[in-house]
Formats: structure tokens, C-alpha cells, sequence
């Protein structure tokens, strides 16, 4: 197997001619034989998953038992009827599916799946990950131990023992290339003689080791069935002859040059039990170890050979910072912080002014990063700019002037003053050979410095070692949130089921008790009355779930069910019945009946009482603010007074009732859109309040929270709602303060709003007296009436006008009304104590502020204001003039009420003292 340009996995028969063997040199195939090769699955054909799990199966054999069976919908990769394997088996289809290019939500979901119903497979998926971090924390302890060393003898023998020991390799050779002789000689080896230096004898010609021919030109080889294969050649070295070799790893050591300097290489897995070759996973560990080794062995082989070629006098100081970094990504498992050890390794190593690593989204095809040094977090299309277009070709961008490529997006630098010089930027691969990510490195330092072949040769070795970390921690990562989410789940419902409310029991054909699960308080009869007794004997106190238990017997539609909510229920031994909601329903098999009872407890009681009023989250915020206990704060109070619905005996009680339907069913509606809940709906009358401040937690207070301008203009818009559907309905807005909360199962409220309105009521029959057939410019309804608080605080949003000032008693009564006001004996003292009084400036809601009036309506407003101003100032006969006016343009009601007061003060049947006030105190 040998890797071609684009770090694919090939065949050698496939191979194009840069991948033949030796010219003149004959293949050792035996007849009958093929070649088979371990490459890493990369197929997306949509039979993979089931090939897999062809592959991972374990085949019956005698005297076992046979494979266990998955039911055809458990959602996993497995189709139905197909056999599980045992133990490790099933591991193979994780590993191989991890290796591959599968969505890891899907392998997450997969293994969460699992966990359920076979702990064992998950619990070795989670130790194959264990092992392998393990395995590349031995490569980098024992790099780290001989980084910068420049004594090659250490260096050798530690990375050749950690790179055989790595992969568990039977046999490891270092062959190093001596090209004045065109041969290599054996630098370190387990089963061949040792040389110390080129020509010491033992050399062996080049085209005589495994794979000559594509090892010289850079090409990693991992060959399986090697006798079988084209590269096997019959001029080999007959020491390999000597060993059997079944699979040879081989990785090529590269100079910065291209000069191939050095070849190691890995023969036979030597794991018990196992098989001979080379998985994917030692193939990129080797690969990883040939690309460090290449930088640290390279410059010293060379510089033992006798040559020193230009550019080698930092890679130990390279060498060593990779490794160090290294070290520290081997047991960082936090994302995050991962990816700021990577850059901030970059950035000192190129010596670069900014570092960006993109780690690409394939669900939103955009690039992201965490860490752009001197920036926030960025986020691109996949493929926009030059970080997409090495995202999506894979290949590296070396630009020395940004500003002439076309490429560049010189915007950024634009707005945030920073100047781009030049570029870097590499793809960075997973262990699949995918791209994951890119790394983009910015103006190379001192100015104005390019970056040269040796940056990029060093960001591409240390991109090697970084990319399979960065990889592995984010499957790791995100492993470990599935697992941790189903966990959670799993113990949630154990909770909820353990401090569940429900009963449920099963009735056989005959009416017996099957079974049943069993509850403190919704307890049945002890054994064996209910198994040997039909349903109704042992249920005989419960009359009405046993008229529907007989319902669900007896109805011949399938999937018929019968659910009721707040029914009483009577358990076995209790005098005092509970409140229960329950289901009847015929079982699947339509052989007997499943009854399911929910206990309602005081806490769904009172959930259901406040979800009357609010809707579901409100009702939660509600609870959780513990605001039914009681709230003080600003509302603004809406009662309207509705047209009495006829109960003539000739009318259809059925009809009747849709009257009475079709007149109050606005009302919630209407609230609940402003913003508001009904408190009170009655045939005749509703009260809605909108609140000023929200009922919610305390931490929830400071945002979001409405102002008593907000409620004011809520409730009069629904006010106005209200008489587009009703228009009879006679309507009064009032703001204060008020007390709301939960009394019984009634909202309640309380305050100085909820007297006024009904004052303004009594005074809605004033201004609109019996047979009156017009408020003017509006038609015949009953006016819209709010106090100076409400007016005031909408102020610009409504058309509105000053009606009347009215001094009133707390029973609603007023002079204007011509309530009388109630009086009291105070029986200590003899004396006739007056009823405390307040005056209510009234005003009354013409229409929205968007809807324009028409100029006779403005005209008559304008002697309405006229009228009253002279009215308050005694000059009755002058505001006479003004309310005629007013009544001769719209008919206006409250205009002509004005002038019949003017008229009655003037005729003396009215006295009015010289000091007044302006306010009305007389009926």
C-alpha cells in the first residue's frame, strides 16, 4: 500500500508509474495469490455501515449460542435481523467508523445508544481512545527526552525503540542512505547487523531493500501479504527470507531539501492473537514520528555524512519548542485551550505577527475560530477569502504581497487599521488524511521578511503532530457531552418515575386485575379480590370511572378512549375521596382496558387555578416569583359593563346560550393579546387588569420589565378591541396602585382602581342617559371612560378629551350620577359622620392616535373644550353657546348633558356657592 499525492492509500496494481517497482526486477508472485490491502475505510457508499458490520460479526460456530438479535427499530447502524458480535467485535465497526469520514454526531448518538443495552462495547470504544492517548504520549515523552540532543546515538536509539514500540512492530530497521554508493547501510536494527558508518561493510544496495522505489522518491509504504505483492522483488535481500514478513511499514526520514537521508522501517505486528499487519492508526503515528524524526535525525545523518546543508542551524530550537508544546497538548482535553497552545506555538516558531486557526463547520459550511490573536472570534464562508480556498482544496498558499492577490479581502484591514504584508496558510488534517482546519499566519517577522520553504516545512511537521491532538479531542469532547446528555436523561426519568403522581392498572378481558403499579395513595384492594373479582366490585365507590371503564368495553371503534380531568377518586381503606384526571383506553391487543390515574396534588391545583388566568409560561414564571401569594405594584384596571342577553322563555335555550357565547368570548382573547388576564367574566360584566410589572423571580425583574404608560395603553387599546366586537359594551380604564394574587381558586385584585372604575360606570349612565341614540361623531355606543391617572399616562397615543370634573363616594356614587352619598350615625358620639369622598376628573377615549378625525368632529371638540372652559369659571351662559355649537355639529351627548347643568344653574335650580371649584357635587 503506498500513499499518493493527495495522502491517499493505493494499491500498488493501481499505482501510476511514479509508484512502480525497480525496472528490471520481476515480481515474486505465486500463482493463485492477491494482494490484500489495509487501508482505512473512506467509502460514503450508503451499504458501509452494513459492510461493516459484515466484517465485524462473529460467525456461528458449534456449540455456541447463536448471535443475539437487535429489534428492527433501534435507530442504530445495524439492520434488523442482523447477528450483534460478542465482546471486542463490536468495537471494530466504532473504530473503523471514527477512522472514516461519518458524521460524529451520528457514531455519538450510535454509542449513546449502546450504552443502554451493551455497557461492555462502550466501555471498550472509551479504552481504544484511552490506549491510543496513551501511545501518543509515549511518542512525545520519549521525543521530548532527546529533543536537542545532538548526541546521535541517544537520538537513534530512543526514537527507533519508541517508534517500534509505538506500533508494536516484531522487527524495526533505520536504514540510512548513503548516495555516493547508492546504497544504504543498517543504522539500527533487532534482526540485521549494525553499521556505524558507510562502508564498514554490510552495505546493502538501495534497490535491494522493500519498496526501493518509492522510498527514494518520499512515499510511505504499508504493504500487507508482502510475499504476494509487486514490490516483493527476487533480487531483495535474502535476510528478509529469514523472518517471514507478513506486512512492512515503511516512512521515509526527508531533509527540508527533499532529500530522502534515512528509511524505517516496521515489520509485522507482533500483538498476541492478532493479526500480522498495520492498521491505519500505526500508519499515521509512524507518519507523525517520520515527520518529527525528519527534523531532529535529518540534520544530524547529514551532518555525520559530512555535508551540512544551508538552513539546518535552528532545528533543534525548532525541535525543541515543538516538543515542549507537545507535552503539553499530550493531557490538555479542553478545547479551547488546546487550540491557544497551538497558536501561541506557531506564532514563536515562524516568529509572525498573527495566527488564526479555522476549524471548518461542515453542518453551516463556515470556518470558525476561537483564538484570532488580536481579534474576536471570526466566522467565514467556507469558500470565501484565502482560508476557504485552503479549507477546500487542501492545499498550502504561500503569498509574500497579500495586496496583489486577488484573493485577499483588503476590507478588514480597512476597518481595523491592521496591514497585511504577507501570508501563510496551511490546511490541518485529521488522522484520516481529511482537512479539519486551517492555520493562516500573518506578516512575518522582522518586516519585511517572507516566509521561506523551511516555515512551511516546519509548520507542516508541527501541523502533523497538532492536527491528530486536535482531532482526538474534539471526538473525545464531544463523545463525552452525548454520553454526559444521556446520562442526565436517563437519570431524570428515573427521578420522575420514582416521585411520579401516576397509577396504572391493566384489566384482562374479563375485568380482572392483570396488573398494576402501586401507589401510596391511589391504592387498590389487596390481593386476590382484584384478580378473582370483576372491576366493578372492587371499584364499586368510584360510580363514574366505572361507567367508563364499561364504555371502553363496550365500544367496537378501535383506539376508543375516555379521559377526564379533576374527577374524584376513592382509593381502597380511604373515607375521603382525592382528585385524580385519568385515561380509559383499550389495551394494544384489544383483549382488555388500561386505566391510567394522575394524582392531582395541591401544586397542579394551583397551577391549573393560575393557568386560567395566564398561559403556560407565564403561569411558570408565575409560580417560580411565588407572585399568587400576592403582588403590589401599578395596574391599570379594564371593567366593562356588557348588554344584557334577553332570557325570553321563547327563545331556545340552545340559542340563548350562543347569544351568550358569542357576547363574552372576546373578552379573553382580547386581554390576553394586550397583554392583560381576565380576572372576572360574568354574563353581564368582566374585569381585566394589566399589569406594570411583570410577575416574575426576582432575577427576571430588572429586564423586560413593562412601564404603567405600557399597561395603561395595553388596556385601553383592549378597551377599544372590545368595542370593535361589542359595541354596547360600556367601558372604564383606571390606573393606581393594586394588590393581586390567588384567594381560593379566584385571582383576585384589589386597590384604588377597582372603586374608580366603578364610579366611572355610574357615570357612563350620565353621559349616556336611556334612549339616547348618539355620543356624537361615534355612533350610538356607550363611551370609553378613563381617569386623569390613565389619560395622563397616554398622553399622544389616543385621542382623548376632558369630560367633567365629579366629586364621588367610594360606592361609586356621584353627584353627577345622582348616587346619593351614603351616610353613618357614629353611635359613641350621636353625630352623622360623612362618607369620605373623592373627585375623578373624567375624560373619554375617542379612537387610536394613528386614526385621523374628521375636521367636524375637531371643530366640535374644540367648543366642547371652550364650553367647559367656561363653564368652570361660572360663565354658564357663554359655555351654553359653546356645548350648542358642539350638539349642532355631531349630536354630541356629553355636550348636551353640559348644557342642561348650565341651564339648571342659571334657572336657580342649581346653587352654586361664589368660591366653586369647577368640580359637580349636585344630582
Amino acid at each position: 500500500m503506498v500513499e499518493d499525492d493527495q495522502g491517499q492509500m493505493i494499491h500498488p496494481d493501481q499505482a501510476s508509474a511514479k509508484h512502480n517497482p525497480v525496472p528490471g526486477l520481476k515480481p515474486k508472485r505465486p500463482k493463485g495469490h492477491h494482494d490484500i490491502l489495509l487501508t482505512g475505510a473512506h467509502s460514503t457508499d450508503p451499504s458501509f455501515f452494513s459492510t461493516l458490520v459484515k466484517a465485524t460479526a462473529t460467525p456461528d460456530t458449534p456449540g455456541t449460542a447463536p448471535p443475539k438479535k437487535l429489534p428492527a427499530d433501534d435507530g442504530s447502524f445495524i439492520r434488523p435481523g442482523a447477528a450483534v458480535a460478542a465482546g471486542p467485535a463490536n468495537i471494530n465497526l466504532y473504530v473503523k467508523l471514527l477512522q472514516t469520514h461519518s458524521d460524529i454526531n451520528k457514531l455519538a448518538s450510535q454509542l449513546a445508544r449502546t450504552a443502554n443495552r451493551d455497557p461492555g462495547t462502550l466501555a471498550a470504544f472509551m479504552s481504544y481512545l484511552t490506549r491510543t492517548v496513551q501511545t501518543y504520549r509515549g511518542v512525545l515523552s520519549s521525543i521530548q527526552s532527546v529533543a536537542g540532543s545532538q548526541d546521535m546515538e541517544l537520538v537513534i536509539n530512543k526514537v527507533f525503540n519508541c517508534a517500534r514500540n509505538a506500533v508494536d512492530a516484531q522487527y524495526a530497521s533505520l536504514y540510512v542512505v548513503d548516495e555516493t554508493a547508492d546504497s544504504v547501510f543498517v543504522r539500527a536494527s533487532d534482526w540485521l547487523p549494525v553499521q556505524s558508518a558507510p562502508g564498514s561493510g554490510g552495505s546493502i544496495p538501495t534497490p535491494r531493500i522493500f519498496g526501493a522505489g518509492s522510498l527514494m522518491k518520499g512515499e510511505q509504504l504499508c504493504i500487507c501479504n508482502v510475499k504476494t505483492s509487486d514490490q516483493f522483488m527476487e533480487d531483495l535481500h535474502p535476510n528478509y527470507d529469514k523472518i517471514d514478513p507478513e506486512c512492512i511499514l515503511t516512512v521515509p526520514l526527508v531533509h527540508h531539501t527533499g532529500r530522502v537521508v534515512a528509511a524505517l522501517e516496521l515489520i509485522n505486528k507482533r500483538t498476541e492473537g492478532a493479526t500480522p499487519f498495520f492498521n491505519d492508526q500505526d500508519e499515521f503515528v509512524v507518519k507523525a514520528i517520520g515527520a518529527l524524526w525528519s527534523s531532529m535525525l535529518a540534520p544530524l545523518l547529514i551532518s555525520d555524512m559530512g555535508t551540512s546543508p544551508a538552513g539546518g542551524g535552528h532545528a533543534g530550537a525548532d525541535l525543541r519548542a515543538i516538543i515542549d508544546t507537545a507535552s503539553v497538548m499530550s493531557g490538555e482535553l479542553d478545547l479551547g485551550d488546546l487550540i491557544t497552545t497551538i497558536m501561541r506555538t506557531v506564532q514563536e516558531l515562524l516568529k509572525a505577527e498573527r495566527v488564526s486557526l479555522f476549524i471548518i463547520d461542515q453542518a453551516r459550511q463556515e470556518l470558525w475560530t476561537t483564538v484570532a490573536q488580536g481579534t474576536q472570534e471570526i466566522r467565514i464562508p467556507l469558500n470565501k477569502g484565502i482560508a476557504g480556498y485552503v479549507a477546500t482544496s487542501g492545499k498550502t498558499l504561500s503569498i509574500p504581497n497579500a495586496y496583489k492577490d486577488p484573493r485577499f479581502n483588503r476590507e478588514i484591514d480597512l476597518k481595523t487599521g491592521f496591514h497585511t504584508r504577507n501570508i501563510l496558510c496551511m490546511p490541518m488534517r485529521n488522522a484520516q488524511g481529511g482537512v479539519m482546519g486551517v492555520t493562516q499566519i500573518i506578516n512575518k517577522l522582522p518586516d519585511p521578511t517572507p516566509f521561506s520553504k523551511d516555515d512551511e516545512m516546519l509548520l507542516a511537521s508541527f501541523s502533523t503532530l497538532a492536527g491528530g491532538m486536535l482531532d482526538k479531542t474534539m471526538v473525545l469532547k464531544e463523545l463525552q457531552q452525548k454520553l454526559t446528555a444521556t446520562q442526565e436523561e436517563l437519570e431524570s426519568l428515573q427521578t420522575a418515575w420514582e416521585g411520579s403522581f401516576t397509577s396504572i392498572f391493566i384489566l384482562n378481558a374479563a375485568g380482572r386485575l392483570v396488573s398494576h403499579t402501586p401507589h401510596p395513595t391511589l391504592v387498590l384492594p389487596e390481593p386476590p379480590l382484584p384478580q378473582t373479582t370483576s372491576y366493578d366490585t372492587w371499584l364499586a365507590p368510584n360510580k363514574e370511572l366505572i361507567e367508563d371503564i364499561a364504555a371502553v368495553y363496550a365500544s367496537s371503534k378501535k383506539g376508543a378512549r375516555i379521559v377526564r380531568v379533576d374527577e374524584q377518586f376513592y382509593p381502597d381503606g380511604l373515607q375521603d375521596p382525592v382528585m385524580v384526571d385519568y385515561c380509559v383506553a383499550p389495551v394494544s391487543d384489544g383483549t382488555g382496558v388500561r386505566v391510567v390515574l394522575q394524582l392531582v396534588d395541591a401544586d397542579v391545583a394551583r397551577y391549573r387555578t393560575i393557568r386560567r388566568y395566564y398561559g403556560a409560561d407565564d403561569t411558570q414564571k408565575v409560580i417560580s416569583a411565588s407572585a399568587e401569594k400576592g403582588v403590589r405594584g401599578f395596574a391599570s384596571v379594564l371593567c366593562a359593563e356588557l348588554p344584557a342577553v334577553s332570557a325570553e322563555t321563547t327563545i331556545p335555550a340552545r340559542q340563548l346560550l350562543a347569544e351568550l357565547r358569542a357576547a363574552i368570548s372576546p373578552l379573553r382573547a382580547v386581554t390576553l393579546k394586550n397583554d392583560g388576564i381576565l380576572i372576572t367574566q360574568t354574563p353581564l360584566s368582566s374585569v381585566s387588569v394589566f399589569h406594570a410589572a411583570p410577575l416574575l423571580a426576582p432575577h427576571e425583574a430588572a429586564t423586560g420589565t413593562p412601564s404603567p404608560a405600557t399597561a395603561a395603553r395595553n388596556a385601553i387599546a383592549a378597551a377599544l378591541a372590545i368595542r370593535s366586537a361589542l359595541p354596547r359594551a360600556a367601558m372604564a380604564v383606571c390606573t393606581g396602585p393594586t394588590v393581586s394574587g390567588l384567594c381560593g381558586d379566584e385571582w383576585m385584585c384589589v386597590g384604588e382602581p377597582m372603586q374608580r372604575t366603578r364610579a366611572l360606570h355610574a357615570l357612563s349612565a350620565v353621559y349616556t342617559p336611556p334612549g339616547s341614540t348618539s355620543t356624537g361623531a361615534f355612533g350610538d355606543s356607550p363611551l370609553i371612560l378613563v381617569d386623569s391617572q390613565t389619560a395622563d399616562l397616554v398622553a399622544g397615543s389616543f385621542h382623548i378629551r376632558e369630560l367633567d370634573a365629579v366629586e364621588v363616594d367610594h360606592e361609586g356614587g356621584g353627584g353627577g350620577g345622582g348616587g346619593a352619598r351614603a351616610v353613618t350615625a357614629d353611635a359613641s358620639s350621636g353625630t352623622t359622620i360623612r362618607q369620605e369622598t373623592q373627585i375623578v376628573v373624567v375624560h373619554q377615549v375617542l379612537a387610536d392616535g394613528r386614526t385621523p378625525l374628521d375636521q367636524s368632529v375637531l371643530t366640535a371638540l374644540i367648543c366642547y373644550e371652550l364650553g367647559l372652559s367656561e363653564y368652570r369659571t361660572q360663565s354658564f351662559r357663554a359655555a351654553i353657546a359653546h356645548f350648542e355649537k358642539a350638539v349642532s355639529i355631531t349630536a354630541d351627548v356629553p355636550a348636551r348633558v353640559m348644557m342642561e347643568r348650565c341651564t339648571a344653574v342659571m334657572d336657580g335650580h342649581v346653587v352654586i356657592p361664589e368660591s366653586w371649584d369647577g368640580v359637580w357635587r349636585w344630582g
